[in-house]
């Protein structure tokens, strides 16, 4: 609610800046958020206003807002077709952003079928008039140059989109003659990569041939004068087909301006000086497009396969089409209206022909159809339910369009990633993901992310497929973002064979935080981190104890400085600690997991106690060398999952047994409080206060002491103490497999306090 307030208050104010000094001043005791928001409603006077504002004015209360108006309205039904509905929902999110920060409304509540907009001032005396022209400009600016970086030429930058040499031309409902040039900008660059390759072919071939000039052994000269002919003999056929291209479809079409453009300058010179021919022709209109090929980067540039001598002519016609303005503009419907949409839309895939394959609408003779191809959809090659085969599916124009607009897209080296929760923790999440280079991770828009695959193991196989498409996930999106934004609410779904897939947010939290402790990345040397990949694995089915060990595995076999191991220590308990917060948040089993968290971390830590007392005797034996007693405290620490008895007695082989102790190693030991392990010091009172609790007592375990002239806290600790902690325990997992499961875990806790003992 207060960040509905703070948004409009920053509306109010950007509505009406003379008449609302009493909401800016009101403003300045809000905090960072409101100079955001007056950015966002494009007012940067304002917010340097604020910020002035800030150094001479206390803050205020906040005036209490006016009535203002508010006006619903109703979302276009999404359609079936996973990369469709991407696509549909990007953009209607785009489009209510839009309506807010040009109209200065504020998306008061919003749902799966509706948004409720709030007007500080007045709503649109006609709504279906002022929808239509909104709609009209936001889709001038999607759709021009600069809009085409953010949604279409991010998605062809960010992977290849079809396996193989690439596509051919597209097949697409043209909006507005910015989004035809946003097209040309696309085919103009593919046009320069076939001449490219074709002028490359030539200079190889005149390489070849002076080279083989110049050699003296015969047969090598006659080799290199047969490599010369293969490659002159490739590009001249390139030229050829190309010509001949030209002519076929000049043929075609012969009293169109396309035809008359590219017979024009076909005529001044030769293939090679096509580009500048262009611009001589018509250099305003040409300039254009080549600006909006600026947009695309090397990747969409192998998105075509322009250097196919068949397909190039193709390219360049579509360009000079699309440049030319011979298209009809197809009317895209608003995707929000004032009145509810008509129902009756088919199941996705019905009916072959007579349905849109992608969102079910009946398709009419009239109406165009376009084919679904790997840009537009997932899975292109489907058999609809009436079709005796499969293959390219009819898709109706606003389907079509839509997903050529969506940034992200599903293809074999990426997975798309919805963002969720709290829209500050999601915007959060957006500003860490702005700062991410886009080639390491994908293309971002909104709330969805395009995670591109760019680790793969040492024979070359891509991460996802080694690791698993969900486990990959987890990976990249919890060591990218920062683990706060997963503890403080941020949830994540993942679009895996046309379904969502929620990622846990404990799964992802304890990756983000104890992956970045243990110092883990998803490449280890020159392979992947197989202990990373296994570590999520148990994350994910709620072993948290397995999934740290491997970590502690991983720090160990990529080797640490020992001066680090108390900077780790500490992170990565407070890393447990907030885990356990993240679970109690979750509820439900992840409550029962954090609950037996909580008692491996405390019994574990108790046994560090007694691990502690036998180590700093073992450091003071004379007769054993370092690595004799790195063996003895090993032994030691391996005995954590046996009865009290054995571990207890075992520590007597670090010193003499006092005279006494009745075969302890000692009569008394202390747990120091540090924040190196304060939850494992919290947790461990906890299990004492819980056995005395049962057993009618009420002992002061707890003491102060001086350490090195600091103050300390400890707990006093007796052997019958963990044999009664023991005991109680036994009682919470009563299941023989349950209770082996628990010490074994405990065994594995006890190591991470001894990471150098699993080095050797």
């Amino acid at each position: 609610m207060r960040e509905i307030l703070t948004k409009k208050l920053a509306a109010l104010i950007a509505a009406n800046p003379v008449h609302n000094q009493q909401y800016l001043v009101a403003l300045t005791g809000i905090g960072e958020q409101g100079r955001e928001f007056l950015h966002y409603y494009r007012a940067p006077r304002l917010a340097r206003e604020l910020e002035r504002a800030r150094t001479i004015s206390a803050p205020q209360p906040v005036p209490s807002l006016p009535e203002g108006a508010r006006l619903l309205l109703f979302k276009h039904p999404l359609p079936g077709e996973t990369q469709a509905r991407l696509a549909y929902e990007y953009v209607l999110a785009e489009f209510v952003r839009y309506i807010e920060q040009s109209s200065r409304a504020v998306a008061e509540n919003e749902s799966a079928g509706h948004v409720l907009l709030w007007f500080p001032l007045e709503a649109p005396s006609d709504p279906r008039v002022w929808l239509g022209e909104r709609w009209r400009a936001f889709l001038e600016e999607l759709t021009s140059a600069k809009g085409f970086r953010q949604t279409f030429a991010l998605a062809l930058n960010s992977a290849k989109l079809a396996g193989g040499a690439g596509f051919s031309t597209l097949e697409t409902p043209i909006f507005s003659h910015p989004h035809a040039l946003s097209i040309a900008g696309l085919y103009w660059l593919a046009m320069q990569k076939g001449l490219a390759v074709n002028r490359r072919d030539l200079e190889e071939a005149d390489e070849l041939l002076t080279k083989a000039s110049e050699e003296p052994d015969a047969k090598k000269a006659r080799e290199l004068r047969e490599k010369e002919a293969e490659k002159r003999k490739k590009a001249l056929a390139f030229q050829e087909q190309v010509r001949t291209g030209f002519e076929r479809l000049i043929k075609q079409s012969p009293g169109s301006r396309t035809s008359q453009t590219i017979g024009a300058v076909l005529r001044e010179g030769d293939l090679q000086t096509l580009p500048t021919r262009l611009k001589a022709h018509n250099p305003q209109l040409y300039r254009q497009v080549e600006y909006a090929a600026r947009g695309y980067g090397a990747t969409a540039q192998e998105q075509l396969n322009s250097a196919r001598g068949d397909i190039f002519p193709r390219i360049v016609w579509e360009m000079v089409r699309l440049a030319e303005g011979e298209y009809e503009l197809y009317p895209l419907p608003p995707l929000l209206s004032a009145a509810p949409f008509a129902s009756g839309l088919r199941p996705a895939g019905d009916a072959h022909g007579r349905f849109c394959y992608s969102c079910g609408k009946a398709l009419a003779k009239t109406d165009p159809r376009f084919k679904s191809r790997r840009l537009l959809f997932e899975a292109p090659e489907q058999r609809a339910q009436s079709a005796g085969s499969g293959g390219p599916v009819d898709v109706c124009a606003v389907c079509a369009g839509l997903s050529l607009l969506g940034p992200v897209k599903l293809t074999g080296e990426t997975q798309v990633v919805r963002l969720d929760g709290r829209g500050e923790v999601r915007e959060e999440a957006q500003r860490a993901l702005e700062r991410q280079v886009l080639n390491e991770l994908g293309a971002s828009a909104g709330d969805y992310i395009a995670l591109r695959a760019t680790e793969s193991d040492k024979n070359g196989k891509p991460a996802p497929t080694v690791w698993g498409r969900k486990q990959y996930a987890i990976a990249k999106l919890a060591l990218t973002l920062p683990p706060e934004v997963f503890r403080w609410g941020l949830e994540a779904y993942i679009y895996d064979k046309g379904r969502e897939v929620r990622l846990r947010p404990s799964t992802l939290f304890a990756t983000a935080a104890l992956g970045r402790a243990y110092r883990q990345e998803i490449r280890l040397g020159n392979d992947l981190n197989r202990r990373l990949g296994r570590a999520i694995r148990h994350f994910d089915q709620g072993k948290w104890v397995f999934g740290e060990y491997e970590l502690l595995l991983g720090l160990t076999e990529a080797g640490f400085d020992a001066n680090e191991l108390p900077t780790i220590g500490r992170e990565a308990e407070e890393s447990r600690g907030s885990l356990l917060e993240v679970l109690m948040e979750e509820g439900g089993q992840a409550v029962r997991e954090a609950q037996k968290q909580r008692h491996i971390v405390g019994y574990a830590s108790l046994l560090h106690a007694f691990t502690e007392e036998t180590r700093r005797a073992l450091r003071d034996r004379k007769d054993f060398d370092q690595e004799a007693k790195d063996r003895e405290l090993k032994k030691l620490v391996q005995l954590a999952d046996a009865e009290p008895t054995l571990f207890l007695n075992r520590t007597a082989a670090a010193r003499t047994t006092p005279e006494g102790a009745e075969g302890y190693g000692y009569d008394e030991v202390r747990l120091y409080w540090d924040e190196r392990h304060q939850y494992g010091y919290r947790w461990a009172k906890e299990l004492l206060e819980a056995v005395d609790k049962e057993s009618g007592q009420n002992l002061q375990r707890e003491g102060n002491a001086e350490i090195e002239g600091r103050p300390a806290r400890f707990l006093s600790l007796r052997p019958e103490d963990l044999a009664a902690v023991y005991g109680w325990l036994r009682t919470q997992y009563p299941s023989p497999a349950d209770w082996r499961s628990f010490l074994y875990q405990t065994k594995l806790f006890l190591f991470t306090r001894y990471p150098r003992l699993l080095q050797n």
